[in-house]
Parts: C-alpha cells; sequence; structure tokens
C-alpha cells in the first residue's frame, strides 16, 4: 500500500474545468457554438453545439459532413478557405450561412486557431460560429435605407456632403457636385472653394454665418447665390448643415444637405409681384366701388330729390289749378264791379282787392312754374345779351350797395328758352343774392358753355351740349341740411312776411320745363352759387303756346260756346262776353256743349281743359266733326297736359287767372284770325 499526494493534479484540473466553463459562457454569452477539428481539419468525435444547431447527427458531421449544412452557394467557397487555413496553419476567419435545425438559413461568422504542441506541430483546431443573422439583417435594411435616401434626395434634386473636422475631409453626392456644376473631385472640396463659387455680394455674410455655427458647433441654415461653374448661371441655393456627435458628445463631423432653390425663388418673386398687382388691383377696385357707391349715392339722393320735387309739383300744380279757378272768378268779377262802381272811395277798396287778387295769381304762376306747368315758348336765345339787357334793370332793382359784375363768354351757344322766363330767373337769382348780403356786396353773373362729357356735368340730365348761366354772390351762404331743401316751394330761411319761399322753386321749374336743370352750391359763411343749365338749340324751335298780350277789344255779334264745370268761371266768363256784345251760351261740360252744338251753330266755343267726363280737347275733336269751322280758345290753371294733347298749335291758350281785356282780345283774335281749323 502506497500513498500520492494529488492535490496539484486536482488543483489543475479544477482550474482547467472552470476555465472550460468560462469559455462555454463566454461563447453563448455571444450567441455562438464551440468545435473542434482534428489537426487534419476533419471533425471528429462528439460535438453537441454543432449538432444542437444544425440537427445533424455525429455520423453526419463527421469528417466534412459538416460542409452538407452550410448553405450550397457557400459550401465551396468555405472548404476551399478551410483547407488554405489548415495548410498554412494560420487562423480561419470566414462567414457563411448555416441551415438551422428547424429549416432557416442563418448568418455566421467564423473564427478558428489552431492548437499547438510541444513541437509546435497542431494538435487540434479550436473554433466558434458566432449567429450575426440579426446584424447581417440590420445592416441590409440600413443599406437599403441609404440607398432609398440617396435615391430620393437625388429624385428631389437634394445634394448631400459630410465633412471630417479633425482632417477637413470632405465628401459629397453627385448631386452636390451637378448643383454647383463642376466635377471636382472630394478631396478638393473645402470651405474655401464653396466660397469661390459664392457671388462676392453674400460671400462674407455666409462666411460668418458658418464659422459661428462650426464655433459654438451648431447647425446652420442660409440660403445664397452662387455662380454655375458649367454654364456661369446664377443660382440660388439653399444650404443646411448639422452636427454629428458621437458617444461621448464630442462633434467630430458635420452632415448635411444643398438644394438649388432658383425656380422657389422665382416662384416666389412671381408671387410678390403678382401680389402687389392684386393688392394694386384690389385698392384700385375698392376705390373705384367707393367712387361708384358716392356716385350711386350721390345719384339716389339726386333721385329722391326729384322724386319728392316731382311729388310737391304735382301737388302745387294741383294747388294752383284750383287757386287759378277761384281767383279767375274773383278778379273777373272785380273788374266788373270796378265798371259798375264809380264811387272813388269803394273804387280804393276794389284797386286793393284786385292788388291782392293779382298777388295771389303771382304766386299760382310761380307754383305753376316749379311744377313746369306754364305755358312757354321755346326758342333760340343768347343769354349774355339777355343778362347784357337786364344790367339797368338789376342797378336799380338791387341798390347802391350791391355790386354787379359779369363774365359773359365769348362763342356763347344759343340756349333753349324764352327770354322773359330767363328774365325771371335772373331777377329771383339777383334778389335772393342781395337779400344774403343786407349789408353790401358783390354779385356775379357769368355765362359758359358746358361740353357732352364734361365731369362736372350735373346728373339727371339728358346727353348734349348746354348753355351755363351763373349767379353767385359772396353773402352769408347756406349749411349743407339748409342747402338740400333750398328748391323745395314754399322753404325759406327768410323772416316772416319776407320771401314765399317760391323763389327758387320757380328757377328749377322753369329750367327743368326746358328740359335742364339748377344746382345749388353754398357755404355757410362763404356765399352761394346757383347755376342754371339750359340745353344748346340747335335751331329755332316753336313748340309753346304764345299768350298773346292785353290790347283794347272791340264788340263782336260773334255767337259764343262757354264750356266749364266750374259755375262761377262760366257765369264771369259770360258776363264780360255779354257785355262786349258777343251772345253766348252755357254748358258745364262736354257732353252738354255737344248736345248744344247739335242744336245750334256757334262761332266760338271758350272750352275748359280740365273737365271730369270729358276733356275739353276731347270736346273740341268731336265738335269739329259735326262744326269744322268752330273757332277755339282754351283756358286752363294747368297748361302742360294741354299743351300735350293739343290738335292744333294755332288754337290760343289762356292760363287762369285773366283780366277781361285779355279774355276778350283773345276771342276777337281767334275770330279774326284767317287760318283755318285743324279737323
Amino acid at each position: 500500500m502506497f500513498f500520492r499526494d494529488v492535490t496539484e493534479q486536482r488543483r489543475s484540473g479544477r482550474i482547467l474545468a472552470e476555465s472550460e466553463a468560462r469559455f462555454r459562457a463566454a461563447v453563448q454569452a455571444v450567441n455562438g457554438i464551440l468545435w473542434t477539428n482534428n489537426a487534419a481539419g476533419e471533425m471528429v468525435g462528439e460535438q453537441p453545439g454543432w449538432s444542437t444547431l444544425t440537427g445533424q447527427s455525429q455520423e453526419e458531421y463527421q469528417g466534412s459532413g459538416w460542409a452538407q449544412a452550410v448553405h450550397p452557394d457557400d459550401a465551396r467557397p468555405t472548404i476551399d478557405a478551410w483547407n488554405a487555413a489548415v495548410t498554412g496553419s494560420k487562423p480561419f476567419v470566414f462567414e457563411h450561412r448555416v441551415r438551422r435545425h428547424d429549416g432557416l438559413w442563418r448568418h455566421f461568422t467564423i473564427r478558428a486557431v489552431p492548437v499547438l504542441q510541444v513541437d509546435s506541430s497542431i494538435r487540434e483546431w479550436v473554433g466558434v460560429h458566432t449567429d450575426v443573422t440579426e446584424q447581417r439583417e440590420a445592416e441590409a435594411a440600413l443599406a437599403r435605407s441609404e440607398e432609398r435616401l440617396r435615391l430620393a434626395a437625388e429624385t428631389a434634386g437634394i445634394g448631400t456632403w459630410e465633412l471630417e473636422l479633425a482632417t477637413g475631409h470632405a465628401v459629397r453626392s453627385f448631386r452636390h457636385a451637378a448643383i454647383f456644376g463642376d466635377n471636382q473631385p472630394d478631396g478638393s472640396w473645402s470651405n474655401a472653394e464653396f466660397l469661390s463659387h459664392v457671388v462676392p455680394e453674400d460671400r462674407e455674410r455666409l462666411d460668418q454665418i458658418r464659422r459661428g455655427a462650426l464655433e459654438t458647433f451648431s447647425g446652420w441654415r442660409f440660403e445664397c447665390r452662387i455662380r454655375r461653374a458649367s454654364d456661369r448661371a446664377i443660382r440660388w441655393i439653399e444650404v443646411q448643415g448639422a452636427p454629428v456627435r458621437d458617444v461621448d458628445g464630442n462633434v467630430s463631423r458635420y452632415i448635411g444637405i444643398v438644394i438649388d432653390v432658383t425656380e422657389r425663388r422665382e416662384i416666389q418673386a412671381a408671387q410678390a409681384r403678382l401680389s402687389e398687382i392684386l393688392e394694386q388691383r384690389v385698392t384700385e377696385r375698392t376705390e373705384e366701388l367707393a367712387k361708384q357707391i358716392a356716385e350711386r349715392e350721390k345719384a339716389e339722393a339726386a333721385l329722391m330729390q326729384a322724386q319728392r320735387l316731382e311729388a310737391v309739383g304735382q301737388l302745387t300744380g294741383g294747388v294752383a289749378h284750383d287757386f287759378n279757378n277761384l281767383l279767375a272768378v274773383v278778379i273777373g268779377n272785380l273788374e266788373l264791379l270796378a265798371r259798375r262802381l264809380p264811387d272813388q272811395r269803394v273804387s280804393r277798396y276794389l284797386d286793393a282787392a284786385l292788388t291782392a287778387a293779382t298777388r295771389g295769381a303771382e304766386l299760382t304762376r310761380q307754383l305753376l312754374a316749379f311744377a313746369r306747368k306754364q305755358i312757354v315758348h321755346p326758342r333760340p336765345v343768347d343769354a349774355s345779351s339777355v343778362v347784357a339787357g337786364m344790367r339797368s334793370l338789376l342797378d336799380h332793382t338791387l341798390g347802391g350797395l350791391m355790386t354787379i359784375e359779369t363774365d359773359l363768354a365769348e362763342g356763347l351757344w344759343p340756349a333753349l328758352s324764352d327770354p322773359a322766363q330767363l328774365e325771371a330767373i335772373l331777377l329771383n337769382l339777383a334778389i335772393n343774392a342781395r337779400d344774403a348780403m343786407p349789408t353790401g356786396g358783390r354779385l356775379l353773373i357769368a355765362t359758359r358753355n358746358m361740353r357732352t362729357g364734361d365731369t362736372d356735368m350735373p346728373s339727371g340730365l339728358d346727353p348734349g351740349d348746354y348753355v351755363v348761366v351763373a349767379v353767385q354772390d359772396d353773402g352769408t351762404g347756406m349749411p349743407p341740411e339748409v342747402a338740400a331743401k333750398a328748391f323745395e316751394p314754399f322753404f325759406t330761411t327768410k323772416d316772416i312776411g319776407k320771401g314765399s319761399g317760391l323763389g327758387l322753386s320757380q328757377v328749377l321749374g322753369i329750367a327743368s320745363q326746358f328740359r335742364g336743370t339748377a344746382r345749388l352750391k353754398s357755404q355757410a359763411g362763404e356765399g352761394t352759387t346757383v347755376e342754371v343749365f339750359l340745353p344748346r338749340a340747335a335751331n329755332a324751335d316753336h313748340d309753346g303756346v304764345v299768350v298773346r298780350n292785353e290790347r283794347q277789344t272791340t264788340s263782336s255779334n260773334a255767337t259764343v260756346l262757354i264750356v266749364d264745370d266750374e259755375a262761377g268761371v262760366r257765369e264771369v266768363n259770360a258776363i264780360i262776353l255779354e257785355e262786349d256784345g258777343y251772345a253766348v251760351r252755357q254748358a258745364d261740360s262736354g257732353e252738354a256743349a255737344l248736345a248744344a252744338i247739335q242744336d245750334g251753330h256757334f262761332d266760338l266755343a271758350l272750352v275748359d281743359y280740365a273737365m271730369p267726363g270729358m276733356r275739353g280737347t276731347e270736346f273740341v275733336r268731336r265738335a269739329r266733326q259735326r262744326q269744322p269751322d268752330l273757332r277755339v280758345v282754351y283756358v286752363t290753371g294747368n297748361a302742360e297736359p294741354l299743351v300735350a294733347d293739343l290738335d292744333d298749335h294755332r288754337d290760343p291758350v289762356l292760363a287762369k287767372p285773366y283780366s277781361p281785356g285779355v279774355l276778350l282780345a283773345a276771342v276777337q283774335d281767334s275770330l279774326a284770325a284767317t287760318n283755318t281749323p285743324t279737323q
């Protein structure tokens, strides 16, 4: 029996076992398997790791059977590389695909080293297969992503670049070089090369931006102009750069992009120009609309004023017509009384009554003038001559405190007017001006021509040329709210008893009757100008019916038929005619008058126009069918519709109220006329 100390042997075995365990754990930690081959490179004995990986049995992987688990495309290259390593006794490093036990192909890296004996010969090979499938797939995915990014950048015209800060080495894409229009190699590209392409005006600014970003390791973005090397064309580019930090947070390089933004810049410039044009057109259109709105408001105001004046005119015309009938009776009877009462005291009373009635008749004439229902005789009139002819009358009327000046245009066109009516207009305006200058002042009467299309033409006038007669004073003037009502009848700013409020309304009515108008311009404290617009007369136009002047009449034995629905007017006319020797018969309607003509013959008919049932003109038409030679004198308180309805403009028209002398003269003249009535 003997004893041997095996302590060291056991300790060495334990150390070896621990070392192998650590080695196997390390292999497993890197997702690999451990295997051994003999010196000839053949797999012998049990290889549990390889068997577990591939599912091959020991018989299948013995020798070079292991190659059956390698991908067919990789098997031959693997064997050739393995044989070369065995022959050269050099470490074997390779990569291939191996079919796993579940049939899936996996990527493995191989590293095998020879284990040498004491004599330096190879005892065996120890190798490790490490599964790098996920790594290779990630690398492939990254490569595909980078390729897609590259294609996208190329397609979008984006150039890329990288700059190593330590070496200054720059790498740029093909598109980057194409944008700059050169074929310089990457190694020659630098900040200096970049700045050489930038136009001089932009270089200093861009270099400061880039240097400032590099000093603070921050990104940059700017736009600048470059001169392209290939064709020397000026192009706009956008450059962006961003720092790349390593695991320690240090910036080692910059990456970035460059884009040709010339087209974008041109589009922006075009859009800016279009915006300016649009803004200008919007401004112009806004101003035009504002002008149109102002003109429309002005036209609407003028229309409302015209409608209001028209309505008032209709009202005043009707009132004047009724008053004329009353005044015709009053004046006629007063004159008949004056013939029968020789008493001087009574005569004074009658004269006062006649004076008052005559003033009432004048007021109705003013109302009719405003309502445009007077009888007028329009013809070519030299307005400047009318003004000059009234100078003496105006001097006496206005008094010594007034200075009258005239500014009469040379070559003034003839105006379509009535001299008497134009004189009435001037007198009215001159008196208004005098009242506006109680302490005296300057009155200017001017004439001028106004051609078609003049921007200062008042609204509402028919197209054409006009003669303007303007009366200007430097008196108290009117505020806007007063000026707006100045042409309305009965509106006055004068004290009670000093004005009827019909002066300006009469002016507008007379001008309107000639298809003209009147316009007032006034400011409080600065005076007033009234302009009367009269149409230019092309030639003499005798459209109106002239009222004959009163003259002495003689008796006649003629038979007169008086046709009037107003009994008072009818009676006073009958008395006037009978006293002058005429045989008179009365009818209160057109139907009654036609019946009278059916029964007998009449030399003349004194006919009222406005009668219920049958107008006077209709009666005359039907009467002349029965008695073609019938003479006619019309009487009316409203001449406008009568004149428009006349068949024979030679039939005289008497405007109510009239004096007995005027009536007798009209009857005598009509009976004495040699013309034959129109049938």
